[in-house]
């Protein structure tokens, strides 16, 4: 069994259901509605193989992506090359404790990236953050909260794209309940045109809860909350009342 992040080609299809141009939108009217800087320069922590990227340079953007993994860094820097992207520089670093060379008008953690597994170093988070992005700009994040328990969740879904099928499952179970820490394990079941191959991937991270993110928020110098909304979509705001919440993003800005 290999290392899903060692066959980012695999990645890459496994979590393409994104609609990149409307999420895109959405982050745009957001900017438009919250942000109180012009934004020119975007950072993406975890970026992996930068599925926004593309979409993020036609629209004029310069790019930066922050990510641990070298593999899924050389994976995106191929792409971009035979795409022909331009402004696009990446970092390989940890997401607790990173420094860019200079600060970005908004950053960007994307589908439950953030690989954190203590209430430390989500602090250490914020103030790199904070570090990292100017005065007024917005950090969005995307399923970074939990607003249901994180006991023993499961999910699974099929992707196939140019002959490669690919089954997804995604498992998290409670490890500690004190520690808010759970076990998130991905498994990739590929046939690539008839050769199968299993992909695993398990990290353990910190479960953060609503009204616990909101008082960090507010505990740190540099941030304030603008708001959270359900499945990207900004005419629904989250209330807790909620059927189902899904793929939640939360804005909060750089004071």
């Amino acid at each position: 069994m290999g290392i899903m992040y060692h066959y980012p080609q695999y990645y890459d299809i496994a979590f393409s259901f994104r609609n990149i141009p409307a999420e895109t939108n959405t982050i745009e009217t957001l900017i438009q509605a919250h942000s109180q800087i012009p934004v020119r320069h975007m950072l993406e922590l975890a970026c992996g193989n930068a599925p926004y990227i593309a979409e993020f340079n036609k629209r004029g953007y310069q790019y930066t992506g922050l990510d641990i993994s070298g593999n899924m860094l050389d994976f995106t820097r191929e792409k971009v090359r035979k795409l022909g992207l331009n402004n696009v520089n990446f970092l390989q670093g940890n997401m607790v404790d990173f420094l860019l060379p200079e600060p970005v008008d908004f950053a960007c953690l994307l589908l439950g990236s953030m690989y954190i597994d203590s209430p430390a170093d989500f602090v250490c988070h914020l103030d790199a953050v904070s570090a990292a992005l100017k005065p007024g700009g917005l950090y969005l994040l995307e399923w970074c909260v939990e607003f249901e328990p994180v006991e023993d969740l499961e999910d699974s879904w099929q992707m196939e794209q140019d002959g490669i099928r690919i089954d997804v499952h995604y498992a998290a179970k409670q490890l500690n309940r004190l520690d808010q820490t759970y076990r998130e394990t991905i498994l990739l079941t590929v046939d690539d045109h008839g050769t199968p191959l299993e992909l695993r991937e398990e990290a353990v991270k910190l479960a953060v809860y609503p009204q616990e993110f909101l008082l960090r928020i507010a505990a740190h110098p540099c941030f304030e909350f603008v708001g959270w909304w359900n499945d990207w979509d900004l005419s629904a705001p989250l209330t807790g009342d909620e059927q189902g919440i899904n793929r939640p993003i939360i804005v909060v800005r750089r004071s």
